[in-house]
């Protein structure tokens, strides 16, 4: 399954489970330590949700609010490590290079 795929499946997963009760509690408790307006608390913890993968939790817990958009992107989330895993580790096509004549390396004797 390629990244693209696996990332519009989770938005799409995400989008169905949203629970409006948790995300303005998690935006209260951002609310007591920021100066944002609610409304921008909850538009914010919404865009990272869906630019950078973020969780909501993750939002909080990790003060993404005082990250820059640079410094936000580069933030190993949960989702984000998931996505990549299932990504990268996935089976692979057989290998070209058994019919292609190139010989493998052969252990020594």
């Amino acid at each position: 399954m390629d990244q693209k795929r696996l990332r519009i499946g989770y938005l799409f997963k995400r989008a169905r489970r949203l629970n409006p009760t948790q995300l303005l509690e998690l935006a209260h408790q951002v609310k007591k330590v920021s100066t944002a307006p609610l409304p921008v608390i909850i538009a914010d913890m919404l865009w990272c949700s869906i630019r950078y993968e973020m969780g909501f939790r993750d939002y909080v817990v990790w003060d993404i609010r005082l990250l820059s958009a640079r410094e936000r992107a580069t933030w190993m989330t949960h989702p984000k490590a998931f996505r990549l895993n299932k990504t990268l580790n996935a089976p692979s096509p057989p290998s070209s290079s058994a019919t292609s004549g190139v010989s493998s390396p052969t252990s020594p004797t």
